[in-house]
């Protein structure tokens, strides 16, 4: 799970002793530690355009991205994001072999009798994102665009409502991933047969 709160109230209370792995990517509170030893991350998102990013550093030490290194917060979320590419990345090896007609080297016999793939048979795997609990602002963008633009990766945004027709922070949440990815990523992932992208309003409680 990955976690851009600074306290451990979902492994608190939901873990509930599960074999779940957490990472606190901006840090964790830890009354025992101090202002110079506490890792909790307090930061801007990259301002600057691609020709000046890597040149005027002046304000490097308040950006997001600076500070998770700096501090050495959680970074098990790129492990996570390598095996999303990775399958993916596998997926289609198997599916360009099998148009081809080539033998998979992979998948030989011992005795050196090719196998070959059938596009039919080849399982996309697939992984689900659960976004709970996030405005989804551009400050973490580098972090959020990594999961959620891939197509082999279903996002499920919950988002909080008033009442039956409340879509207040659905329209905030929307102009949010219009900065995080463009308007054309957008469209294409929430529509159509590319669609990975999927809003779901959580459920009212009898006292809404």
């Amino acid at each position: 799970m990955l976690s851009f709160n600074y306290s451990d109230t979902y492994e608190r209370i939901y873990g509930n002793g599960k074999k779940i792995q957490y990472d606190y990517i901006h840090g964790k509170a830890d009354i025992r530690k101090s202002v110079k030893s506490s890792n909790l991350v307090l930061g801007i998102d990259e301002y600057l355009g691609d020709d000046r990013k890597n040149c005027d550093l002046e304000f490097l030490p308040f950006k997001k991205y600076y500070q998770r290194i700096y501090k050495s917060t959680g970074n098990a979320y790129l492990n996570w994001v390598n095996r999303i590419k990775k399958d993916d990345a596998e997926y289609h090896r198997k599916v360009n072999l099998a148009y081809t007609g080539e033998a998979d080297p992979l998948y030989s016999f011992p005795w050196q009798k090719r196998y070959y793939l059938n596009v039919s048979s080849i399982d996309r795997p697939e992984h689900t994102l659960y976004i709970f609990g996030h405005s989804l602002d551009i400050t973490d963008k580098d972090v959020l665009k990594l999961f959620i633009c891939n197509d082999n990766v279903q996002t499920k945004i919950f988002y909080h409502r008033k009442s039956e027709d409340d879509k207040t922070a659905l329209k905030k949440l929307i102009r949010n991933l219009v900065r995080i990815m463009g308007q054309d990523e957008l469209i294409r992932r929430t529509g159509g047969s590319y669609k990975t992208i999927e809003f779901i309003p959580q459920t009212l409680s009898y006292n809404e």
